[in-house]
């Protein structure tokens, strides 16, 4: 079977018609019965039902074939699109900021939903105030607010909706100011920028306010440093950014002010001489100021200390004080008057010693001084009067044999001064001889004290005694009966011409005797009890006068001279040397309850007067006369009386022209100082030393009692306080 082609009906089909397709053979007639089956070669253009019915659904050309009995027959359908039925825009709806754009595009179907195109198209707004479209369809936001937007096509519209939105102002996200960090000195000025980074990408510099430390800062930021050095920071804000630099404020380098002028007051002066005046000066500097500055001091007619204080001299006339800083000076007028002389008057005597004890027959020197209305000592010419014994015109006192207290008095015009004298009883030990010996030579001498026994007297006649070899007198007497040697005075003469005399035997007196030219240690007493040298003198030694060694103890020297010690070695010149240093021998804790009473000690005795060493315990020093001229101490430090011991009674005795020290107590070795005592002492020592000393070392309080009773004439009584 051969089915015609329909082509000629179906030529054209509209998108979503449909149309029943007939069959019918080519040729001959229709057979009943045959089934007809319908294919289209493209379903998505053109579908085709069992029945025939072909359905246009997309433009474009597709072949139905009808099938039937093994035979076919096919027709082409061409399926066209219909008229323009709708208009669609995109986006539908859109928002946007103003000043932006947005595109809008228009497309087209017919009633099928195909594509169409357009034979005309126009592009309308609802509200050009807010939004404008051009004809291609672009969109212009121009306010805040709403426009719809149309597209018209073929008599067919559709609009967009379109919101336009103000632009939002951009927010600042960064800060930063410069510079980081600066340094200034003080007063130096810096300008600070910022820059800042905001939302929308831009750069522009944001409004901002300073704030600052150390200093202050313009609102256009620019910092003026303070005056104060340190670390500061200079802060700029904008709404919740800031940011902050480092200011360090140096130090400023301040130039030293000049000095412009000087001026020194008083200008003029009118002085007696020896009248005091102080001067000052006033300044003016450079920088305004008037601080006074340091000067130098020089003075005509007069000395004139660092301090300004001006001492007018002798010379009557007309001086100048100048006082000069750098290249500046002024200078003042001082006038001496011509001094109007008066007489000094005499307003006190002082005799020394205040008070002593001496022997029946015993010797003391006494000395006045005498204080003047102009503040000057001397020693004048003053007579003295005595009791209970008589007295030179130089201050020589000789007991008499009466026991008792009596007086020395000094006096000159209408001023005096008195001492006490207390004549003791004869000690037993020196009462009279049993028998008598006399002797005129060396040899008679050295035999008789060969030969001595108790209570024997050797009587050496006038004149001069020379040894020959060293003498150990060796033989002595007892407690009741002692031994006595005795001269006449100062005319019977031992030169022991440079041989050794040691005292080895107790209870042995030397009486009025002159023992000098020895080559060490002047004589020993070593080991001995009971000896009394009374009323001699020992001289012209090369090392010490006197040594107390061995344990020697109740032995009394007075009443004695002892001068011109150390004539070869100063360092051992000790007028009385009681004890061991240690240095050479062992410290000797065996002399004891020794006294050394109303000797003269001086001139050139050229160590210590008296040098008591430890163990030479309850020594007594009383009522001697101590002149330190000629001393000197090879240590530098130089006293009169050195004490190490203890129990040492130091009374009523005159200390003259001391070195840096009457007495030193000084730190004893292996033993403990104590019971010491000093009173009713007199002490001139012509420097600015002290009386009493306690040295460098010694353990507090060293017990020693200092009598505030001791006097002073010149010099400090301590550096330790007294005892009332």
């Amino acid at each position: 079977m051969q089915f015609p082609s329909r082509q000629d009906r179906l030529a054209s089909l509209p998108v979503r018609r449909s149309s029943s397709l007939p069959t019918s053979p080519t040729t001959g007639s229709a057979v009943a019965g045959q089934t007809v089956t319908w294919t289209s070669s493209d379903a998505s253009i053109v579908s085709v039902s069992s029945t025939g019915l072909a359905t246009a659904a997309h433009t474009g050309s597709a072949t139905v074939t009808a099938t039937a009995g093994g035979v076919s027959g096919q027709s082409t359908v061409t399926v066209a699109a219909g008229a323009l039925a709708n208009v669609t825009v995109t986006p539908s709806s859109g928002s946007i900021q103003q000043g932006k754009t947005i595109q809008l595009a228009a497309s087209f179907t017919d009633v099928a939903g195909n594509p169409v195109p357009a034979t005309s198209l126009s592009w309308t707004s609802s509200n050009t105030a807010d939004a404008t479209v051009t004809s291609a369809g672009l969109v212009t936001g121009m306010s805040a607010g709403t426009a719809n937007v149309t597209a018209t096509a073929n008599g067919k519209s559709k609009s967009a909706a379109i919101t336009v939105t103000a632009i939002a102002a951009p927010t600042l996200s960064s800060l930063t100011l410069s510079p980081g960090s600066t340094t200034l000195a003080t007063g130096a000025k810096q300008t600070f920028t910022v820059a800042g980074t905001w939302s929308d990408g831009s750069t522009t510099a944001p409004a901002v306010t300073y704030t600052a430390s150390g200093g202050a800062i313009t609102s256009a930021g620019v910092y003026t440093a303070g005056t104060t050095a340190g670390t500061f920071r200079v802060v700029a804000q904008s709404g919740s950014k800031a940011d902050s630099s480092v200011v360090t404020i140096t130090a400023p380098v301040v130039a030293a002010p000049t000095l412009s002028s000087l001026t020194l007051s008083p200008a003029s002066i009118s002085l007696a001489p020896a009248a005091k005046q102080s001067f000052t000066v006033a300044a003016k500097w450079s920088d305004g100021s008037t601080t006074a500055p340091a000067v130098t001091y020089t003075a005509s007619g007069g000395a004139i200390t660092s301090a300004g204080v001006y001492t007018a001299g002798a010379t009557a006339g007309t001086f100048r004080v100048v006082a000069q800083s750098g290249s500046k000076a002024d200078s003042s007028v001082v006038t001496i008057t011509a001094p109007v002389t008066a007489t000094p008057t005499l307003t006190a005597v002082t005799v020394s010693p205040g008070s002593t004890t001496l022997a029946p027959k015993g010797t003391a020197q006494f000395k006045a001084v005498v204080t003047w209305s102009n503040g000057t000592t001397t020693t004048p010419v003053v007579k003295y009067a005595a009791t209970g014994g008589s007295i030179t015109s130089t201050g020589m006192y000789t007991a008499g044999s009466t026991a008792g207290t009596f007086k020395v008095i000094a006096s000159d015009s209408n001023k005096a001064d008195t001492s006490t004298v207390s004549i003791t009883a004869p000690l037993a030990q020196t009462a009279g001889c049993s028998n008598a010996t006399s002797v005129s030579t060396v040899t008679e001498l050295t035999s008789a004290l060969s030969q001595a026994v108790a209570g024997e007297c050797i009587l050496l006649a006038p004149g001069t005694y020379t040894l020959g070899a060293s003498l150990s007198i060796a033989r002595g007497g007892t407690a009741t009966s002692p031994v006595i040697v005795q001269g006449a005075g100062s005319s019977t003469i031992i030169d022991v011409n440079r041989q050794t005399v040691t005292l080895d035997a107790s209870y042995l007196h030397l009486r009025k005797l002159r023992l000098t030219n020895f080559p060490t240690v002047g004589f020993w007493l070593r080991g001995v009890t009971g000896d009394v040298l009374d009323s001699i003198e020992v001289d012209h030694s090369q090392q010490e006068a006197i040594a107390i060694k061995d344990g020697s103890n109740h032995n009394v020297i007075e009443n004695s001279l002892i001068h011109d010690t150390g004539l070869s070695n100063g360092q051992y010149a000790e007028g009385i040397y009681i004890g061991n240093s240690g240095e050479s021998a062992p410290l000797d804790f065996g002399v004891t309850d020794n006294q050394i009473l109303n000797n003269h000690f001086g001139p050139y005795v050229r160590a210590e007067a008296i040098d008591a060493k430890e163990g030479s315990d309850r020594t007594i020093i009383r009522g001697n006369y101590i002149d330190g001229t000629g001393a000197f101490y090879y240590s530098g430090t130089g006293t009169l009386v050195a004490i190490k011991s203890s129990g040492v009674i130091i009374d009523s005795n005159y200390f003259q022209q001391g070195m840096n020290q009457a007495v030193a107590f000084e730190a004893p070795v292996a033993s403990v100082m104590t019971g010491n005592f000093a009173t009713n002492n007199k002490i001139d020592l012509r420097t600015t030393g002290y009386g009493f000393q306690f040295q460098a070392g010694t353990v507090s309080p060293m017990g020693a009692v200092i009598s505030c009773n001791n006097v002073m004439l010149s010099g400090q009584l301590s550096n330790r306080p007294c005892t009332p």
